[in-house]
């Protein structure tokens, strides 16, 4: 295959010897932007014609096998072969071997056999499993797993911030006053909140 063309080896025709004709066309205009092109499976069975008879101006009309075709209409374009199924049009795609992908310049979508997975330009990514479902943004992740949620911002969890808030309020002490003054609370107690508050601020907006 070379190109648009191949090479035919012509037989039973009668001439001295097979012949081996290179620069065969696969379509009878090879300088059409649009239409079906048929590429043959090497050593299959083609069928050929030449244009006012003329053995250097030949094309393929039918073949038995194929390694790929291709379609293209206008703006649209389809390509598959044993691997690949490829649709394009303008920046959106469609691709399927062992997945299936869409696309377009900012979203694409990625399915898998047990795997869905959509991003938005890279930011955000969506991830969906047979047993979690997962949604990231840089180093904040949300995943629902087992009948529970995670909420994590790096190494600071929802899970980590409300049991420190928990264990402060079990241990909370106060230091009482003279009767008339106010109360206040331990100053271990006003760090602990104080540090509680950062790592909050840190998780969540």
């Amino acid at each position: 295959m070379e190109g648009l063309t191949c090479t035919v080896n012509l037989l039973n025709t009668g001439l001295q010897g097979d012949a081996a004709i290179p620069g065969v066309n696969l379509r009878a205009n090879d300088e059409a932007k649009e239409g079906v092109l048929l590429v043959p499976r090497k050593d299959s069975v083609v069928f050929v014609a030449a244009v006012e008879n003329d053995m250097n101006n030949m094309f393929v009309v039918f073949v038995s096998e194929v390694d790929k075709v291709e379609c293209i209409i206008d703006k649209m374009k389809v390509s598959v072969d044993k691997d690949v199924l490829k649709a394009e049009r303008e920046k959106v795609s469609l691709q399927l071997d062992t997945k299936l992908t869409a696309a377009n310049d900012k979203v694409s979508l990625v399915l898998e056999p047990s795997k869905l997975t959509a991003a938005n330009d890279g930011k955000v990514t969506m991830t969906l499993e047979a047993s979690k479902a997962t949604m990231k943004q840089e180093a904040a992740v949300i995943e629902l797993s087992a009948g529970k949620i995670s909420i994590k911002n790096g190494s600071t969890s929802l899970k980590q911030v409300l049991d420190q808030l928990l264990t402060t309020l079990i241990g909370f002490k106060v230091i009482c006053a003279a009767p008339g003054s106010p109360s206040a609370p331990f100053p271990a107690d006003v760090t602990a909140f104080t540090n509680l508050k950062a790592t909050l601020n840190n998780l969540l907006q």
